[in-house]
């Protein structure tokens, strides 16, 4: 490489290190607990082998009750992303800036490899650079990199872009280790998460815009997609697979949630300054104005469909970007319902065509106000993606966030309340799960919960306990902490009732 391409490389490694180094001082969030804590999966190399046994899947548990402390946290098939945190836990234990660290650095080479794929298919470094950037400092990134239980984007991009690579110097040099090399990162891509299915769309799109449709090539990634499918499907089938259904409970809703997703995806690319953290299984709400939402998504699916034929003739890398801005949202469009209708962390992978369209939209510009809106744009990402770095500092700041972003969402309450119980600050969490209630939550823990954060009040305390289990008769939890009030009050008599109550229900003494 020439000296201005080093230091490019330099530059976007500052960058990613300067932008997000302050991740490195986040504590374990959300899923990080289950991953992480209590969990002697990832404790010892002598697990590792278990990844290739049914031990390995985790059953969704759907709000059940679950006491497992030996499981991989992992609902799909996704060893290769499961190695890493064995990896972690021997290098780091339980503290949470390594695994952030190896987040942060999987960010920084992602960002070297798309300038690099940029520098081999648009022959331009300027753009190149620029567009590196935009996809370092985006705030739709934030996710990926501040929360190590969502690195399943950050590596599964990162084999991705290693397979593209080689298959491009494949292309270019003719050497079938490249093919290979091809080969092989996308089979380790596939086993980190199923959005890299997309790859074989991917190589060919390359040919077809930019040589020609080589057909015996495509035989064998097409062949370690049918491989992938089959453990996907009948191996280690998805556990999450079996409470498939529409979106909202019917195929016209369905279709409306996924235009108005597609939408927001679009628009939070677009306006970065829009992009705000999203509560865990966010489903966006269509009501009101659904049909307007439900057109917006057609009208700006078709207006691409449009630009990607239009342009093909007339600018081939803007027709090819994008191809490949649309293929990277076919995993996470929701054809097949996901567990997680919508999270920024699936557009990590997509945003690398969006950040080609607009380096190559600006490389038009023939003035001096082209790097004055570069630079612009790029601080303005900064300036958002740092702060909302920090939110993710620890799972009280994600609470507070989710609550002043969404006071209508019933999950950013529940996890308040949760984090208040934890620090003792029973008051207040008595007021988050009071909100849960009256946002129309029936969930038996939400009872639960409440109970646990009023027991200074066993009157009331009992009411709650009693209504979790009415709810959930088969949930041994409420049952037992209905039994420890009783007994804390002097009850003895009301206590053995509610245990011969529990067997009644078929729950085992505990």
């Amino acid at each position: 490489m020439s000296k201005l391409n080093i230091k490019h490389i330099v530059i976007l490694i500052a960058l990613s290190l300067g932008v997000f180094w302050v991740a490195l001082f986040n504590q374990f969030t959300g899923d990080d607990h289950v991953l992480f804590e209590g969990n002697a999966f990832y404790t010892s190399w002598g697990h590792w082998p278990d990844l290739f046994t049914q031990k390995y899947s985790t059953t969704s548990s759907m709000g059940q009750e679950s006491k497992a402390v030996y499981h991989s946290g992992s609902v799909a098939y996704r060893p290769v992303l499961s190695s890493t945190y064995f990896w972690d836990y021997s290098l780091w234990k339980l503290n949470p800036f390594g695994y952030h660290l190896d987040n942060l650095l999987l960010h920084t080479i992602n960002t070297i490899l798309v300038y690099l794929i940029l520098i081999q298919i648009c022959q331009d470094p300027a753009l190149a650079l620029f567009s590196a950037c935009l996809f370092c400092v985006h705030p739709t990134k934030v996710e990926a990199v501040a929360s190590i239980g969502y690195r399943a984007d950050l590596l599964a991009c990162f084999w991705q872009l290693l397979s593209l690579l080689a298959f491009i110097y494949y292309r270019l040099r003719k050497r079938k280790s490249y093919f290979a090399g091809c080969l092989a990162f996308y089979f380790l891509a596939l086993f980190t998460k199923e959005s890299a299915i997309i790859m074989p769309l991917v190589f060919m799109a390359y040919d077809y815009y930019f040589g020609e449709l080589v057909l015996k090539d495509y035989a064998m990634p097409i062949g370690l997609t049918g491989f992938y499918l089959y453990v996907y499907f009948f191996v280690f089938p998805n556990t999450s697979l079996v409470h498939l259904q529409y979106l909202g409970g019917s195929f016209a809703h369905h279709a409306t949630v996924i235009a108005w997703i597609f939408s927001r995806y679009i628009i939070d690319l677009i306006l970065p300054f829009q992009v705000m953290m999203l509560p865990p299984l966010y489903l966006p709400p269509i009501e009101p104005l659904a049909l307007l939402k439900l057109f917006s998504g057609i009208l700006i699916f078709a207006a691409l469909i449009v630009a990607i034929i239009k342009f093909y003739k007339s600018n081939k890398l803007i027709s090819f970007f994008l191809f490949i801005f649309l293929v990277g949202f076919i995993p996470i469009a929701n054809i097949i319902p996901l567990a997680n209708p919508m999270a920024h962390r699936f557009l990590y992978f997509p945003s690398i065509g969006f950040a080609a369209l607009l380096g190559l939209i600006f490389m038009r510009w023939q003035n001096r106000l082209r790097g004055v809106f570069q630079v612009a744009l790029i601080g303005l990402c900064i300036a958002v993606t740092v702060p909302l770095t920090m939110r993710w500092h620890s799972d009280l700041s994600v609470a507070r966030t989710l609550v002043e972003y969404y006071p209508e969402n019933i999950k950013g309450h529940l996890i308040l309340g949760v984090q208040f119980l934890k620090i003792g600050q029973k008051n207040q969490a008595a007021v988050e799960f009071q909100k849960c209630l009256q946002l129309g939550d029936k969930d038996p823990w939400i009872y639960y919960l409440m109970g646990v954060a009023v027991d200074d009040k066993p009157q009331e305390a009992a009411m709650y306990f009693q209504k979790a289990i009415e709810v959930a008769p088969n949930v041994s939890t409420p049952y037992l902490a209905l039994e420890q009030l009783y007994k804390k009050t002097g009850n003895d008599q009301a206590a053995q009732q509610i245990l011969k109550q529990a067997r009644a229900a078929g729950i085992k003494d505990e």
